[in-house]
């Protein structure tokens, strides 16, 4: 076995030091190849997640380490994001057309009406009235 993949495989223990730590997070920034990310990323998960307590330590005293950790995972934390405003934007959409809905229903409009108004199904109507 190579002598790098040796030094990632010493990182798989839930008995790591504070030099291992930062080595493990400064080697993640040096990567460049998506593949050599990806698995170094699932090495990263263990380690974390079998010294969080060291983990947790570092991140208020090495903030260089936050840094390049915050970089390494800047692709999976802009998806998070995006996925999350979208979530945001479309709920906030659904109350305002619930709203809508129950403006029409207080006006007296029949919910056949107001499903071909808003050009949806005539059980979602029901379902915002039901909320009432």
């Amino acid at each position: 076995m190579a002598k790098e993949n040796q030094k990632w495989l010493t990182l798989l223990s839930s008995h790591l030091n504070k030099d291992d730590a930062k080595r493990i997070i400064l080697q993640m920034g040096n990567l460049t190849e998506k593949d050599e990310k990806a698995y170094a990323n699932s090495v990263v998960q263990v380690a974390v997640t079998e010294n969080q307590k060291l983990f947790d330590l570092m991140k208020g005293e090495n903030e260089m380490a936050c840094e390049a950790l915050l970089e390494l995972m800047k692709p999976e934390i802009d998806e998070l994001l995006r996925k999350n405003t979208e979530i945001v934007e479309k709920r906030g959409e659904e109350k305002k057309q619930n709203e809508l809905i129950l403006k029409c229903l207080d006006k007296n409009r029949t919910m056949e009406e107001i499903a071909d108004l808003f050009g949806i199904p005539l059980e979602e109507v029901k379902a915002v009235a039901a909320q009432r």
